[in-house]
Parts: C-alpha cells; structure tokens; sequence
C-alpha cells in the first residue's frame, strides 16, 4: 500500500445505465434522440444525456464515462460466452483509462458471428482462476488483466495501470507468475520488466509518467512519497532521490480543487514548498505540459540534481515505445 498515509486506493466506477433499442418500442428511441434527451453510444444502445458526461468536465472523465457506456452496451448485446479483458476489464476493476477507450476487449473461447467494429475479440481458453465477476458481468481476474495490458501497451501505460493496481490490492508475484508461464510470447518480458518496477505508492497517472519518464532516461530509481520533516510538520513528496535531497511533485488539477478554493490550495501548496526547502531539499514542479517536453522535463531536474548526474545516465532503453526489444 502507498507510504503516504490516507491516500486512497482506486474506487470502482459506477456503470451508466444503458437502454438498448431492442427493450424500447422502435419510435420510443427515435423520440427520444430527436428531443435530444438520448444519445447515441453504439448501433442499438443509447445512454440518456448527462450519463456520460455531457456536463462541461474535461476531456478524461467524458472518454471515460463513454468507454464505461460502451463496455456496459457491449455486454448486454453479446448472446454468446464472454469475458471481458484487457483496458476493458482494467476500467471495471477501477484502474485508468489507457487511450480513448473505443473499442470493447473480450475473451472467447470460440468466437462466432460477425465481430462489430468497437469490439475487440481475443481467442483464448481462460482457466476459471483467471476470471472474476464484478457487479454480474465476467471480466478477467486482476492479475490476469494486468498481464495482458502490460504486455500489449507501451511501457509507459503499462506502468500507469500497475501502479494503480497495486494500490488496488494485486499480489506483483501473482501476476509475475502469469507471466512468466508465458515467456516467450511477444510483450512478455517487456511486461515483466514493468511490473517489477511497479510502485504502489504512485498516486495518480501523473506521477506513474513523471516516473517512468525518470526510469527510461536513466536516473537511479525514484522512491515515492518521500517523508521530508519540516519546521511545519511531516510532509509527503510524490516522488524523488532522497540521496540527492530532491523532489519532484506532479501538479494535477485535483491538486488545487479538492476541498478548497484554488487561491486557498495554491496558497497551501506554496508553504508547503518553502517548507520543504527550508529543510533543505530542492523541489521541481512537473506538470502535464512538462510531460510532454521530456527532454525539457530531464534537464530541469538534471539542474537540480548533483554534479555528475547525467554523465552517470544509464537509459534503460526498453522502456521507451518504439517496439519491444527484449521480447
């Protein structure tokens, strides 16, 4: 579990109730989107509007509440033997959505009938350990899940989803073990290699990237939630290099709207740094923008940290995204 205390796990989300054109009269559908109190999610099922976001939110929580809309529409119109798998599963189990969530995995056995375009069918025979069901619907286990993601995404996403699920609770042995019984196949050490640099103690998307940005360039391998005493109290830095005195703190927006106004968490924010300082560690704020400056990003914290840090480099270059090169 995460060193910080009271951070929270991953929460399961609640599913949109989906309508299907098949438990509707045919004109009760064409009403409904023509008054614009229905919306479209897929051929055949429609959430009503405000399911899905339709709300002024940010681009994340609509991609996530259309992709969870469109799992649940998948599910209901599937007359034959599935499970659920793969980012599919990973948002049913509560961990983050990885790309936008378009297309629908599913494990089958044997695969019959025509496969629609927003859904992604996978062959295989799962052992029943390896299936779970949440909330009535069959999805692959949590272990079981991971493997898969981390085995088929870029390392980066791979380690976004891990992290998360080892807040949720997985066992890092039991999904080594899945994978290691199929050494091998294409992604797998790949997928090895990220979950044994998981960390549970990553509390969001955010810092997962701030740290795999830090791993593949090389620098020694952070530590989250670093404990810093100040003249104000404890305090817990996201991430950082104690040996260095170094943090650096990702800024999500949560940051400053959870709770208070955002004058009030700027102001918090801002003491809290002083403090930091004043004990004598160096702070480098990171934000989303900076994530996708990377080179950018890595001098700025080469900057702060000890002469000699980037000639000691070591990119461990199989953690970038241009292919799996140790297979």
């Amino acid at each position: 579990m995460p060193r910080h205390p009271g951070s929270p796990a991953p929460a399961r989300p609640e599913l949109p109730e989906v309508i299907l054109r098949s438990d509707v009269p045919p004109t009760t559908a064409v009403a409904e989107l023509r008054a614009g109190r229905w919306e479209r999610i897929r051929p055949g099922a429609y959430v009503r509007v405000g399911e899905t976001g339709t709300a002024p939110v940010d681009r994340y929580a609509e991609l996530h509440r259309r992709a969870l809309a469109r799992i649940v529409a998948v599910d209901a119109a599937l007359r034959t033997e599935h499970v659920l798998s793969h980012q599919s599963a990973a948002l049913l189990w509560g961990l983050p959505l990885i790309g936008d969530g378009s297309r629908v995995h599913l494990v089958q056995a044997v695969p019959s009938g025509r496969c629609s375009p927003d859904t992604l069918r996978h062959r295989h025979l799962l052992p029943d350990s390896e299936i779970a069901e949440v909330d009535g619907r069959r999805l692959t286990s949590l272990p079981r899940t991971v493997a898969d993601c981390a085995s088929v995404l870029a390392p980066e996403d791979g380690l976004v989803l891990a992290d998360a699920a080892l807040r949720l609770g997985l066992e890092r042995g039991e999904c080594l073990d899945l994978l290691g019984a199929r050494v091998g196949h294409r992604g797998v050490r790949r997928a090895m290699t990220v979950l044994e640099l998981a960390d549970e103690g990553a509390e969001s998307p955010g810092e997962s990237r701030l740290r795999h940005l830090a791993l593949r360039a090389g620098l020694p391998v952070p530590r989250t939630q670093v404990l810093v005493e100040t003249l104000e109290g404890p305090t817990w830095g996201d991430l950082g290099w104690p040996q260095w005195r170094l943090i650096a703190e990702y800024d999500g927006v949560a940051k400053y709207t959870a709770g208070s106004t955002a004058a009030a968490a700027v102001l918090k924010e801002r003491r809290r740094e002083v403090a930091i300082e004043r004990a004598g560690w160096r702070v480098v704020r990171v934000t989303a923008a900076d994530l996708r400056r990377p080179d950018v990003l890595l001098a700025e914290i080469l900057r702060r940290a000890p002469a000699g840090a980037r000639e000691a480099l070591c990119p461990r270059v199989w953690l970038g995204s241009a292919g799996d090169r140790r297979r």
